[in-house]
């Protein structure tokens, strides 16, 4: 053989060898093979979530193409509740928090390699909330500053009571003004 030709081959192909030994009197000699051109396998992990701290992900959107015939998904931490199945669902760690990347893998493609593909689920820490100390007041007076706090991923709150009224009822540190029926004995 004296080159090589480079072409675009359907999904499968004869590819013929022949010898020409130069001699008229002597047979030409040959050999096939069928060539099986496999499609490149493809990998798409979807759209991204975000989930609350000790949440589960609604079913994953992978997707698998080319040769791929399915895909496995990985991830640092957590389970899967079938990490075979393009559509399954995702558990972090009770403790953990942030960002982690879910990988989805193909599979069944051979001789082709696997590709992946990453999707980020967001895990927000699990809000907390404390109310601070107890005071106690006169009939018809008004507290000091409340003593309200938050954390994790809550950013703010609202103060509520059956009876009487908040200097700023979205403010950590309001003032709590009469609470006459709550007070009379």
């Amino acid at each position: 053989m004296t080159g090589v030709q480079t072409c675009a081959l359907p999904i499968s192909a004869a590819l013929r060898w022949t010898i020409d030994v130069g001699n008229p009197n002597c047979a030409t000699s040959f050999d096939e093979i069928i060539l099986n051109n496999l499609p490149l396998p493809t990998a798409n992990a979807g759209t991204g979530q975000t989930i609350c701290q000790g949440g589960t992900t609604t079913a994953l959107s992978g997707s698998v193409g080319g040769s791929a015939t399915g895909g496995t998904w990985t991830a640092p931490n957590g389970t899967f509740s079938n990490a075979n199945s393009l559509t399954s669902t995702w558990t972090p760690a009770s403790t953990f928090f942030g960002t982690a990347t879910l990988t989805l893998t193909t599979t069944g493609m051979s001789p082709c390699g696997a590709v992946t593909s990453t999707v980020n689920v967001v895990v927000s820490p699990t809000p907390t909330v404390s109310a601070g100390t107890g005071q106690t007041i006169c009939q018809g007076g008004t507290t000091t500053a409340l003593s309200g706090s938050v954390g994790g991923s809550a950013t703010g709150g609202t103060w509520t009571a059956p009876n009487g009224t908040f200097s700023n009822a979205n403010s950590l540190t309001s003032r709590s003004e009469e609470h006459t029926s709550e007070l009379q004995s």
